[in-house]
């Protein structure tokens, strides 16, 4: 019984997280690749989870013939809604479409992921109804899901996703959900054969508790709920609900962090996750296998380190992304540990994981929703950190009684240093700042270092640590490491965007990447600056075509500051495809950037997704396509596939050009791109520049820049070729993405 009872458990755990990912997949084409979208995607798996786990405990008072058969009941109607597709229209043109993206998840998958989070507390409950050894071991069964967790998890970014179209996965995890409900049925059999009574009618087993490691101070010990008055019980559930919300919240501000520097794609959000589940194997094994005196001391260096990588210049390097991971696994980790100590015996358990899944949906729901209404800047990522002081100090062994009151006083009066050493380091670095290495990170080590060095200090005080790191958070935001200063924030679904003033140009950041400059030299209101200088690829594009004077109209995917108006000349016709409305609007106004105004008034502006929109325009309506549309750091992988391709040659008169801006960081996507070209019969070149003597002669932001440039005919190219700045792609292997298959994993640069 246990082994079938085991495997069940597991199969449901890796249908479970193997279609969250491959869901989020699917929808991410139609909102612009935004990382936003798997935040969104967490917010519906987590309260589906909760719709599961408050089904499993209402239904576990009921006798167990009737639990089974609503379950039969339940499994079946799920193949309604099976094989899984995206169901719905295209999304609004909307900064913020969260609703529409639930409603789809509830209509598409709604159904079948209710039912495969039932799962866990409904096996459970049934195993420990066939006796009282099962009852003893009943949470082996949460061992065997987290097992399926982590392989449904990792199975997709390196196994499914690579080697099946999203066609064949979906027809393959339909049928691993019928294995499922075979496995169920079987399940349901046993339990159907002993006829148990409800478990609410036999006695509770002992709580099935760890044992806490050896502390040195005094530890709160947690009560068994059936062994508490009403106060107690409720104050155990809130704390249930806090620990649990804490690790959800540190969960999506870390996933959109990773995604928004790199690129939103299956592999970035299963890491995080994964390391989520695997504080909770950890937590709740058997037998302890990280000490609670060990988080004990990793614990306060978690929480000090996260608040300084927040507060840490955006231009750190990629491998800092492993230390975010890292503070935020200890984290987790200390949380659900003091669940898994506050845990109670099997008799509760189905209000314990509801307590559990009910924490997991509010820490989801306040990074998703609530946080970017309230908070400019990020601010949920620290706070979240933050909460874990005001819950964990004497679970985790760390407090100390404080005998007087002055000695108090004294003590709340010690987190005001780290600001009040602001004012001190901060004038002494701009006194010295011609003596500094022209470094950020240098500026930053020698402001924050010492503030964040005192915090950890009074880390035998969680709760005044924790006060000591937000005045530092908020503090911090007033503190700037080079000559950006920033003139407007604004917080919209698809991302954090920021206009930057560095004293001769406005600069657009959403995220860290830069998506556009602007001078504010009158003579220089219409030169194109960063990726778009007139010496680089796409200013050699310009010239050549506006030389020849045959192409006329102009389609720009990516809006960004609308630095491409600046090669507008009068007679052509400019037209922008722009999914994020934001955009648009910090584009247009005055007292940020005027490339519309001054050099493209006769532009137009459609706002939402380009491959939906662009299908509405007459075909051969553009002579030249530029594609400069990015999320994260990179093209949303839709419009880079073939199919994407196919769209732009319809719309792409005969002798036309396409551009497309692969500048990256991490990503090298001119082998796919050639690959992809040569599979529709295009002809490709590439062009990497890197402007610096053109930049130092103008005095003005210019980027290193690569574009792509793709034609049906290579003579439609060869003016630019001939200049020798350009390389042929012919040649080159990569793979050919599809909307049904692209591995993101495979372009990464070595």
């Amino acid at each position: 019984m246990r082994a079938l009872f085991s495997l069940t458990a597991l199969v449901g755990a890796f249908l479970l997280f193997l279609v969250e990912p491959m869901f989020a997949r699917m929808v991410l084409p139609l909102l612009g690749g935004t990382p936003a979208v798997w935040n969104t995607c967490l917010v519906f798996y987590q309260l589906a989870l909760l719709a599961g786990y408050l089904y499993a405990h209402v239904a576990g008072a009921r006798p167990a013939r009737q639990q089974v058969l609503l379950q039969i009941v339940l499994m079946v109607a799920a193949f309604v809604a099976l094989p899984i597709t995206v169901h719905g229209g295209a999304p609004p043109a909307s900064a913020n479409p969260i609703g529409w993206v639930l409603a789809l998840l509830v209509v598409s998958l709604g159904l079948p992921f209710v039912v495969l989070a039932t799962t866990g507390p409904l096996l459970q409950r049934w195993y420990a109804s066939l006796g009282p050894d099962a009852a003893r071991t009943v949470y082996s069964l949460f061992a065997a899901s987290n097992v399926g967790s982590f392989v449904g998890l990792f199975s997709y970014p390196f196994v499914v996703e690579p080697l099946l179209r999203v066609r064949d996965q979906s027809f393959a995890w339909t049928a691993g959900y019928a294995v499922y409900v075979l496995l169920m049925f079987a399940c349901g059999a046993a339990v159907w054969r002993t006829n148990p009574t409800a478990m609410h009618d036999r006695p509770a087993p002992e709580p099935v508790t760890p044992a806490p490691a050896r502390r040195t101070t005094k530890q709160a010990v947690p009560v068994a709920a059936e062994d508490a008055d009403e106060a107690d019980l409720w104050t155990m559930r809130l704390r249930w609900l806090g620990l649990a919300a804490i690790p959800s919240t540190l969960l999506m501000s870390v996933t959109t962090f990773i995604s928004t520097d790199v690129a939103s794609m299956p592999l970035l959000w299963v890491v995080p996750l994964a390391l989520y589940l695997l504080t909770f194997v950890l937590a709740f094994a058997e037998r302890r296998l990280v000490s609670m005196r060990v988080i004990g001391w990793l614990f306060p260096a978690a929480v000090v380190l996260t608040v300084a990588l927040v507060m840490a210049p955006p231009e750190f390097p990629f491998t800092l992304i492993a230390l975010h991971l890292t503070c935020f696994f200890v984290i987790a980790l200390a949380c659900h540990t003091v669940l898994a100590d506050s845990r109670p015996s099997a008799a509760a358990l189905t209000e314990f994981y509801l307590w559990l899944s009910a924490g997991g949906a509010v820490g989801g729901l306040f990074n998703a929703l609530v946080a970017p209404l309230v908070f400019v800047n990020p601010f949920e990522y620290p706070l979240a950190a933050l909460s874990a002081c005001l819950l964990l100090p004497n679970a985790l062994g760390i407090g100390s009684t404080v005998r007087s009151r002055a000695r108090e006083v004294l003590s709340f009066a010690l987190a005001a240093v780290p600001v009040l050493l602001l004012f001190v380091l901060v004038p002494m670095v701009q006194q010295y700042d011609k003596q500094l290495p022209d470094s950020p990170f240098v500026r930053f080590v020698i402001i924050f270092g010492p503030p964040c060095l005192f915090a950890f200090a009074l880390q035998r005080r969680p709760l005044r640590m924790g006060i000591a790191l937000a005045t530092l958070v908020v503090a911090g935001t007033f503190v700037r490491f080079d000559n950006r200063v920033p003139i407007h924030l604004e917080r919209s679904f698809f991302g954090l965007h920021r206009v930057m003033f560095t004293g001769q140009e406005r600069v657009l950041l959403s995220g860290t990447t830069n998506h556009g400059a602007q001078s504010i030299r009158p003579e220089f209101k219409c030169e194109p600056l960063t990726y778009y200088s007139r010496e680089g690829p796409i200013g050699q594009l310009m010239e050549q075509v506006q030389t020849e004077g045959t192409k006329k109209r102009f389609g720009v995917i990516g809006l960004g500051t609308a630095s491409m108006a600046a090669y507008a000349r009068p007679g052509e016709e400019w037209t922008y495809f722009e999914i994020n409305p934001v955009i648009e609007r910090i584009a247009r106004d005055p007292e940020y950037f005027t490339y519309l105004r001054d050099c493209g008034p006769q532009s137009r502006v459609v706002i939402g997704d380009a491959r939906l929109k662009l299908v509405e325009q007459p075909d051969a309506a553009f002579d030249v396509m530029v594609l400069d549309a990015f999320s994260s750091d990179a093209i949303p992988v839709h419009l880079i596939t073939r199919e994407a391709l196919e769209l732009y040659l319809r719309k792409l008169a005969p002798g036309g050009i396409i551009a497309v801006h692969i500048s990256n960081r991490y990503l090298d996507l001119a082998p796919m791109l050639g690959s992809t070209a040569r599979a529709e019969g295009l002809a490709s070149v590439v062009q990497t520049n890197v402007p610096a003597e053109y930049a130092r002669k103008v005095s003005l932001e210019i980027s290193p820049s690569r574009w792509v440039l793709l034609a049906r005919s290579g003579t439609d190219l060869a003016p630019l070729v001939q200049t020798g700045l350009w390389s042929t792609l012919d040649d080159v292997q990569g793979p050919v993405w599809t909307d049904d298959y692209s591995n993101v994993l495979g372009v990464f640069r070595r």
